[in-house]
């Protein structure tokens, strides 16, 4: 009914969105019977509007490929075959006293036809790290007379930066222990892209209530520093996931999002997925449950309030990079469980500090 693309610093508010449940039933109806669908937005998003009887996914967020507020923009692929031995230093020179670990890109990438941002990974089918297993990269940008502009170490796959303006070239270094060995035939081996993804950025879902829908409240599925705060959700459920709030469809472009103070009533509850870097905190869950699956990585959830067990039971959670599960009280519930997505071999964890259990 509604569709939020292309805007900026622009919000719905008090709004009372039904969908049509009252009139099928979940077998007569689809998943994408949506009520809200947020795209490539900025600053923008939701306040005191109530969401309900919806028969799909009711609210949802969605990312658009190499689009920028309406603008096409450029895909550039990284080929596995354009690696070499050696580092770029953060005057853009080449660096050949630094070898171990480090690989660098041996052609200069085409970067003017991105928009005013972009991340880099591979974002074909489910995403995630399948060639380039570097979590961090370091880009370097050149003016179109290959005069060096700016440097920026350390980037993270996946993660929006901004390009500079005049930027028109680029090359980077990865850090892993030997170049890579695999890529996409589809794309002359590409083990990643460089992009800009028309996405939610900064934007905000505030004191609303998301109620009585056939499957999902809230289903995350792209975007980037998304605040979530003072929500209800209550008794949605039936059509999977049927829970409150979902990230799941947009895998690593769910990235940086906060969840505070918001209260949980519905069985399933909340579950993460995947995505980087998503928070939860000061929240209350009634008789509702947290699932985290293991390609969720760098995940904090402090300061929460379980009451009772949902019919799935306790938190379980998991991730595949160091995450933190603290502070929280967890009031008549059986154990909660750890773990990580790589099992014993895993150098990260799930650190478990100073949580409250009472039974």
């Amino acid at each position: 009914m509604f569709n939020l693309n292309n805007v900026i610093n622009t919000k719905l508010v008090r709004a009372h969105i039904f969908g049509e449940a009252d009139s099928t039933t979940i077998s007569n109806s689809v998943e994408n019977c949506i009520s809200v669908l947020i795209e490539d937005c900025l600053n923008s998003g939701l306040e005191s509007c109530t969401f309900s009887k919806s028969p799909g996914f009711n609210v949802i967020t969605g990312t658009r490929q190499n689009r920028n507020m309406g603008q096409i923009t450029k895909s550039i692929s990284v080929s596995r075959y354009n690696f070499e031995v050696g580092n770029i230093n953060k005057n853009g020179e080449i660096d050949n006293n630094i070898t171990k670990n480090h690989y660098r890109y041996n052609e200069f990438l085409d970067v003017s036809g991105l928009g005013e941002y972009f991340l880099l990974g591979y974002t074909q089918g489910y995403h995630g790290y399948p060639h380039l297993r570097s979590r961090l990269y370091s880009i370097y940008f050149y003016d179109v007379n290959y005069q060096h502009i700016q440097t920026q170490m350390y980037n993270l796959q996946f993660y929006n930066y901004t390009k500079p303006s005049d930027a028109h070239f680029a090359k980077i270094v990865i850090y892993q222990e030997t170049p890579p060995t695999s890529g996409d035939s589809d794309f002359s081996g590409a083990v990643a892209f460089i992009r800009t993804i028309g996405m939610p950025r900064n934007c905000f879902i505030r004191n609303c209530k998301f109620e009585n829908n056939f499957s999902t409240g809230l289903a995350l599925c792209g975007g980037q520093g998304w605040i979530i705060e003072g929500n209800t959700f209550s008794n949605n459920k039936g059509r999977m996931p049927g829970c409150d709030i979902d990230w799941e469809d947009g895998w690593e472009h769910m990235v940086g999002d906060v969840l505070r103070e918001n209260t949980f009533n519905s069985n399933i509850g909340v579950i993460m997925s995947g995505g980087a870097s998503l928070t939860a905190f000061n929240n209350i869950f009634n008789r509702s449950a947290l699932t985290i699956w293991g390609r969720t990585q760098n995940w904090r959830v402090f300061n929460n309030i379980f009451n009772q067990k949902s019919s799935i039971g306790s938190p379980s959670l998991s991730t595949q990079g160091d995450s933190v599960f603290a502070r929280n009280v967890l009031k008549g519930l059986p154990d909660y469980t750890l773990s990580t997505m790589h099992g014993s071999s895993a150098s990260y964890k799930i650190h478990d500090i100073a949580n409250t259990v009472i039974k």
